[in-house]
């Protein structure tokens, strides 16, 4: 089974959704999620953080569980799962390497950019 998974602000009862085009004549089923910010934000902002000490470590994963039993948190129970079985040691092993990385003044946008320029040389080249 492939899953396609489309976000989209819905604007109208008439939906176009090319993306399901390979999927014409076979039976699916679809699922309209919400995305609710406040949930999302809440869900990041406690999932990126990287605990100190054992004791909010425990603190944290006390969170996820209950959180794992929460409805409004369903679409992230698949990473619930992964953050609840991390170890205290895993974590700190993570903090180590976020440590060494200059996220605070990376141009995240550079990638993108360079990655349009290296699509636009190959297309000058083979065209």
């Amino acid at each position: 089974m492939n899953a396609i998974r489309i976000r989209k602000t819905i604007d109208s009862e008439t939906l176009h959704l090319p993306e399901l085009r390979p999927l014409i004549g076979r039976t699916v089923e679809i699922t309209v999620e919400e995305q609710l910010p406040a949930v999302r934000d809440e869900f990041y902002a406690e999932a990126a953080r990287l605990p100190e000490t054992e004791e909010a470590f425990e603190a944290q994963k006390a969170i996820f569980r209950t959180w794992r039993g929460d409805p409004r948190f369903e679409a992230y129970w698949f990473v619930l799962d992964e953050l609840l079985s991390r170890t205290f040691d895993h974590v700190r092993k993570w903090a180590a390497i976020r440590a060494q990385l200059p996220l605070d003044d990376y141009d995240y946008d550079a990638i993108r950019d360079q990655d349009a320029c290296d699509l636009e040389d190959a297309h000058r080249r083979w065209s």
